[in-house]
């Protein structure tokens, strides 16, 4: 009886505790967590990634060496950006280089791209104590992450140098990012290298996961009652339901964003080469039915 009364008691406290407990604590939580990730993913984001050898907080009394990424182009494997510095006037007294390779070998190390003072856009208005440069764009090479879609993420290792009347000179160093739908990351090795990442958002990977999730158990629901159907469908019903289903792939692919650029991710080939597989199969016995229900109507 006691354990009855104490059972009853647990029942009713997790019956209130729990919901509490997700309305007040796991949902906020989780529509924070969301929010943020997609607010920067929208947003243009600026972080500071000086490495040793570098200051290591901003310093005014250098020259600020910043790296924009403004576009990525999947079909080149690359990334649109451009090269700006500024800093106050007094800092660019004498000619200028600021050089941007890449470390990873996808291009010979003598290719680079530059911001000078001689060759770039200057901006110093009158009355202004400040003076910027800002390079053309210009493209780079990128590296993808070994996880796939929506697991993916475009890496770059930048190789930066700043040159002032020829000799080696400090500077700050930072990354911009005005890609919408990314999360800048920047994380410098033990081995001294920047290693810039770019990632999506949190909202759009729990987006992608419960869908695709979604339209398995969909795909299951479908192939068993086709399978479960005593007679079969009837040659009208299989090609309505072919069409019916090809279009629902279309549709959750659009829906979801799967690129055809980057070609067939491991996501598609489970969310929809499995599932496809499995109607197919599901269409081949409710037709093997269908035919068996006839003959055994015929021989009555």
């Amino acid at each position: 009886m006691k354990i009855k009364v104490l059972y009853n008691i647990l029942k009713i406290i997790s019956l209130i505790i729990i919901p509490l407990a997700l309305t007040f604590i796991v949902i906020p939580y989780i529509d924070i967590v969301l929010t943020n990730g997609d607010l920067y993913g929208r947003m243009i984001e600026t972080k500071h990634a000086n490495h040793l050898g570098m200051p290591k907080e901003h310093n005014r009394k250098f020259p600020t060496l910043r790296l924009i990424l403004h576009k990525i182009l999947p079909e080149e494997n690359a990334l649109e950006a451009s090269l700006m510095v500024y800093g106050d006037q007094d800092l660019f007294t004498k000619e200028f280089r600021a050089i941007l390779r890449t470390e990873y070998n996808n291009q010979p190390f003598a290719i680079h791209n530059e911001v000078s003072s001689k060759d770039s856009m200057t901006y110093n208005d009158i009355g202004l104590s400040e003076a910027a440069f800002k390079s053309n764009r210009f493209i780079i090479p990128i590296t993808h992450s070994v996880s796939g879609f929506p697991n993916d993420k475009i890496l770059l290792r930048p190789i930066v140098n700043y040159y002032s009347d020829w000799v080696t000179y400090d500077f700050n160093f930072e990354v911009q990012k005005a890609i919408s739908g990314r999360n800048l990351s920047i994380e410098i090795d033990s081995g001294n290298h920047i290693s810039i990442e770019l990632s999506r958002t949190q909202l759009e990977n729990v987006f992608v996961k419960i869908c695709s999730g979604i339209f398995i158990l969909i795909s299951i629901i479908v192939g068993f009652g086709i399978i479960s159907s005593k007679k079969g469908l009837s040659k009208l019903e299989e090609l309505l339901m072919v069409a019916g289903y090809i279009i629902a792939i279309e549709g959750f692919r659009e829906l979801i964003g799967l690129s055809r650029v980057s070609g067939i991710s491991a996501l598609e080939i489970i969310v929809i080469g499995v599932p496809l597989v499995f109607i197919f199969i599901a269409l081949i016995i409710s037709f093997i039915k269908g035919i068996l229900e006839k003959i055994n109507i015929n021989s009555r």
